[in-house]
């Protein structure tokens, strides 16, 4: 929550580095405009209607009403017309609409089980652009990498920039890290966070069956394994 006497935006630009760019550096904002009050003009009420708030760079959804006692809870989208046509707008709102409906269906529902997906788009998820069916071969991605470090330890694994791993050298940073996760509590079907250099692309090895916490490498390039 920021205040714009206190953080004003393009001063939080320039700090994040973010100076050159015309979009915000926060994604979507959310406006929440709680105090709006009715006037009363000699007997004619004036109620709040809404509209713009300054130059929109990002998705706004803005929240109010009309400032009387009877009012309706307004929500409004906004967005740069830059880089969202109408429809991109409709179906932002359209989504929200599906997600509030399916939320006051259930109130005790917890927000991230609440989908937002039409029935006609989770059948074609589940049907058009399913894929083909894999069937599970039984063991794990942490397996392989032991598998293959046992068979060609020296092999060269992963490259990135002047860092080249062998399978050995990566099974082993791999279990140290899987070692490090555990001791903070984490474990199969939990969520870990992990903060990272934004230059770094990341890839995980996760391992649900075997009781360990997923070791995890760092990596933009593979070499697979040799025949």
């Amino acid at each position: 929550m920021l205040r714009h006497a206190g953080h004003d935006v393009s001063l939080i630009k320039r700090a994040t580095g973010y100076a050159g760019s015309v979009r915000s550096p926060f994604g979507a904002l959310v406006n929440v405009i709680p105090f709006v009050e009715a006037l009363d003009l000699a007997g004619s009420v004036a109620r709040f209607a809404g509209g713009t708030f300054g130059v929109i760079d990002e998705v706004m959804i803005s929240t109010y009403t009309d400032g009387a006692a009877d009012s309706d809870q307004y929500v409004r989208f906004d967005a740069p017309r830059s880089h969202y046509g109408d429809q991109d707008v409709a179906g932002l709102a359209d989504r929200f609409v599906t997600f509030l409906r399916a939320a006051l269906a259930d109130p005790r529902a917890r927000a991230g089980d609440v989908s937002v997906l039409s029935a006609g788009e989770r059948h074609a998820l589940l049907t058009e652009y399913a894929g083909p069916a894999v069937t599970p071969a039984g063991v794990t991605l942490t397996e392989l990498l032991e598998r293959q470090a046992g068979a060609t330890p020296d092999a060269l694994a992963v490259t990135f920039e002047d860092t080249c791993l062998t399978y050995r050298e990566l099974a082993e940073r791999s279990g140290r890290l899987a070692r490090l996760l555990i001791e903070g509590g984490a474990g199969p079907e939990r969520f870990v966070a992990v903060a990272i250099p934004g230059r770094w692309s990341w890839s995980s090895r996760w391992s649900p069956y075997s009781g360990r916490a997923p070791p995890t490498s760092r990596s933009t390039r593979t070499t697979p394994p040799p025949a």
